[in-house]
């Protein structure tokens, strides 16, 4: 038995806050909230290219 508490975050909701926070970083260096979420979009979408590649 870990002696360790559980975090009360998942990694789900982990990622979740962190992809907002890269969003508002974005909208706070003067990009357009639909620019800020297309360069997320971009990102993503690259990370699950990369995954598929074979290695």
């Amino acid at each position: 038995m870990s002696t360790n508490p559980e975090s009360p975050i998942s990694q789900l909701l982990a990622g979740a806050i962190q992809m907002h926070e890269m969003l508002v970083a974005y909208v706070q260096a003067g990009f357009t909230r639909a620019e800020a979420m297309e360069i997320l979009k971009t990102m993503v979408a690259e990370q699950v290219r990369n995954e598929k590649r074979p290695r």
